[in-house]
């Protein structure tokens, strides 16, 4: 678990492998995101995000975090939202956020449909509420806080979190692959796989291999082949391109429960739904995990 020590103020950040733009990028980090700061080397900083990453950042990027618990947090539920200058269509647009985005809303009052909200290092900007969710009223309460305080999850809510993030994954159709990428501007496989877990209320660990090592999840048994398994939604479906005995991990998807399971499947395809059948998956297919809900659903539970 990490100590959060500053706040995203960039709609989408790229972590870097070394503290220079031109080198890899291994992942991104979006608005809002806590990130705990352990370094830095001129114009960058090293953090650790909050799904255990670690890696280089710009630090014009960075903001302390302020004290806001007596100001109204929630996140932007559309896959995009326009942050408006002044609180009508025809404003000035400042960014644009993407889906899981956690913003503070301001102490103006809104304006009709749009509500203020506080951006770092300037006064404020507009959403409109249709792209919110109100999960931050308090005559709301969101999943994420009933999935993520109990320590053994019910089979009611496991059931409900499961089809949430089966029938959420769909809407990344047609997102277009980004190695490295979190978000619906581009995303890598095991970033749709975050992406989609994240919005229903779960951390997931940020990469392919170390979502296959996550303790929150069990081990389906698959001897009876890929394409003959009745995989349920929301299960991890893992593949090897590795040619080695060893099958390191290089893939993963996410099984709809119906014979098919959508993944990243690369830069010439994008975000796709595949059939489970399809000879290339059946002869690369490592394994499947499906969350059991039995250790709790907190990050720290994953290793």
């Amino acid at each position: 678990m990490i100590t959060p020590t500053h706040r995203v103020g960039h709609n989408v950040a790229s972590l870097y492998r070394a503290a220079d733009s031109s080198s890899e990028q291994i992942s991104q980090t979006i608005w809002g995101s806590p990130v705990e700061r352990i370094d830095e080397s001129g114009s960058f900083a090293k953090v650790i995000t909050e799904d255990l990453y670690t890696g280089w950042i710009r630090r014009s990027f960075l903001f302390p975090i302020d004290d806001d618990q007596d100001s109204a947090v929630s996140t932007i539920a559309s896959l995009f939202a326009e942050v408006l200058v002044e609180p009508t269509p025809k404003s000035e647009i400042l960014t644009r956020l993407t889906t899981g985005a956690r913003i503070v809303v301001g102490r103006l009052p809104s304006v009709g449909p749009y509500i203020p909200i506080v951006i770092p290092g300037q006064t404020h900007g507009y959403v409109h509420e249709g792209h919110v969710s109100m999960t931050y009223s308090p005559k709301t309460t969101s999943l994420k806080d009933v999935t993520t305080t109990e320590p053994v999850i019910s089979k009611k809510i496991l059931a409900l979190i499961l089809d949430r993030i089966s029938e959420s994954s769909k809407l990344f159709v047609g997102v277009p692959y980004l190695w490295g990428g979190t978000t619906p501007f581009g995303m890598d496989c095991s970033g749709f796989t975050q992406l989609v877990y994240k919005l229903n209320g779960i951390q997931l660990r940020r990469d392919s291999g170390e979502q296959w090592l996550d303790k929150r999840f069990i081990q389906i048994q698959t001897e009876i082949g890929f394409a003959a398994i009745a995989f349920e939604r929301a299960d991890l479906l893992f593949f090897s391109s590795d040619p080695n005995e060893e099958k390191r991990i290089t893939h993963v998807g996410l099984a709809l429960g119906d014979g098919r399971f959508i993944h990243s499947a690369g830069k010439e395809r994008g975000n796709t739904i595949s059939y489970c059948s399809e000879p290339y998956y059946v002869e690369s297919f490592v394994g499947a995990k499906r969350l059991s809900g039995q250790n709790g659903l907190s990050i720290d539970a994953s290793v």
